[in-house]
């Protein structure tokens, strides 16, 4: 609850408070503080300017007035520098803290994906034997595919190709019977 109070505290009673990460708070920040930073110079210069031409060209007893009003320059403008830089501290302390949580919660996943990782490396040796028993057993088929290969040239060796011929001699046989 606190975040958002200082969000709307940030961006003003009139803006709708959208939800920011941390990081994104702590950038805006820092661009506020860079605005306030450039502010405080710009304005810084023409007030030194101002008093040094001041008592450049004034008499001598205007030159204490005009160094006076240029001290007091300087000082308001020193104020108006210095509350941006106190600002600009704890943005780089928010941004510190940010990155100390976005370490804290990076670790734990990095463990998580260490023991992800291990899982499937040994998920990958499980299919690794499975895939080298399959080639073992295509090895075992293409042997046993071999074997009836030669099994059947063995029996057509032995069988058929007697069985073939004897046909054929009995073809023949009546044939020539046939003719006389």
């Amino acid at each position: 609850m606190p975040d958002d109070l200082r969000r709307a505290a940030l961006d003003g009673p009139d803006r709708a408070v959208k939800p920011r990460g941390p990081m994104a708070t702590r950038l805006i920040e820092l661009g506020r503080v860079m605005v306030y930073v450039i502010g405080g110079v710009i304005a810084l210069s023409p007030a030194l300017a101002a008093g040094y031409l001041l008592w450049r060209w004034t008499g001598e007893g205007l030159k204490y007035i005009a160094g006076f009003t240029a001290a007091l320059a300087i000082l308001l403008a020193a104020g108006f520098i210095g509350y941006p830089l106190v600002k600009l501290a704890h943005v780089f302390g928010g941004l510190q803290d940010s990155v100390r949580e976005v370490t804290d919660q990076a670790l734990p996943v990095l463990g998580e994906f260490e023991g992800t990782v291990s899982a499937a490396n040994q998920e990958l040796g499980k299919l690794a034997l499975v895939t080298e028993d399959v080639a073992n057993v295509s090895g075992h088929v293409r042997g046993v595919a071999g074997d009836a290969a030669r099994v059947t040239k063995l029996v057509a060796d032995t069988i058929v190709v007697p069985f073939i011929k004897l046909k054929a001699l009995g073809v023949a046989a009546r044939r020539a019977l046939g003719r006389k």
